[in-house]
């Protein structure tokens, strides 16, 4: 695996340990799993194998024994990008993301070390964008539970 690979890996990886210990009892975080996406017609993929790095969901589990989770069922998704993947991310990705209903969605920069921020879903686009590095950030679906973006963002240099 390339030095990218690896550092893109644990930064999934530290994001999805920090979310398990926040939500746990509240959301399944799923690192790298399929999700079923689709568009307002029953049983219309839009983009069957979209894997996201993180998503958070509902629960129980068990409500995806016989399916990958629908846009339904997420409350936000993360990817995380370095500089070269990160117009992709947030502008295609986030299209796609916001044409499912997806109603919430974050991109963890891995270049720039900052958090980006788009929500407020409103006629199959995010109206709200914003880029953080440090403070604290409610999601629209847990809005007393407040997350450490510092925590979020703690990336190991290269030394």
């Amino acid at each position: 695996m390339s030095q990218a690979g690896a550092r893109h890996r644990w930064i999934r990886h530290h994001g999805v340990k920090y979310l398990r210990e926040l939500l746990h009892g509240q959301a399944e975080i799923f690192e790298a799993h399929p999700l079923a996406l689709r568009t307002a017609a029953p049983q219309t993929d839009i983009a069957p194998d979209i894997t996201p790095d993180i998503a958070i969901a509902r629960l129980p589990d068990t409500r995806y024994l016989q399916h990958h989770p629908y846009p339904e069922d997420i409350y936000w998704l993360i990817e995380v990008a370095d500089a070269t993947a990160l117009t992709d991310h947030v502008e295609t990705k986030g299209q796609l993301y916001a044409a499912a209903g997806i109603r919430e969605y974050w991109v963890i920069n891995a270049t720039s070390q900052d958090l980006i921020i788009c929500k407020n879903l409103q006629g199959g686009d995010f109206w709200t964008q914003m880029t953080l590095k440090i403070g604290m950030i409610r999601t629209t679906a847990f809005p007393d539970l407040a997350i450490d973006v510092a925590r979020l963002l703690d990336i190991p240099t290269d030394d």
